[in-house]
């Protein structure tokens, strides 16, 4: 991860639950790594209110949008937002808040 533009991760109903990989890698992103978050969220296809999926963030997230320590962008796990993000934000460009998400406008044009 020392390396890395940013972080993609992928959260689903259950990666709350981990205890050990996802908060730690949470953590290093932020703390060690400084890199920015790319939050992309299963079984959606729009993202307009990422807070009202603060019920599938893992501890480690819910701490860092909190704390406003690092950008983050939130997203549908689809090809396009994701590819978006990653061309976009990385360690010179985070996102401006830890709750930036793309407009409708955006979606359309996408096809979502």
């Amino acid at each position: 991860m020392n390396n890395s533009k940013n972080l993609l991760l992928i959260l689903g109903s259950t990666t709350k639950n981990d205890t050990d990989w996802v908060p730690f890698e949470i953590e290093y992103a932020v703390e060690t790594c400084n890199i920015p978050i790319i939050v992309a969220y299963t079984g959606y296809n729009k993202i307009m209110a990422p807070s009202e999926l603060s019920h599938l963030w893992p501890s480690e997230l819910t701490r860092a949008i909190k704390n406003k320590t690092v950008g983050i962008i939130h997203v549908p796990f689809k090809k396009e937002p994701i590819a978006d993000a990653i061309s976009q934000f990385d360690m010179n460009n985070h996102p401006k808040t830890t709750l930036n998400y793309y407009t409708a406008e955006t979606y359309t044009k996408w096809g979502l």
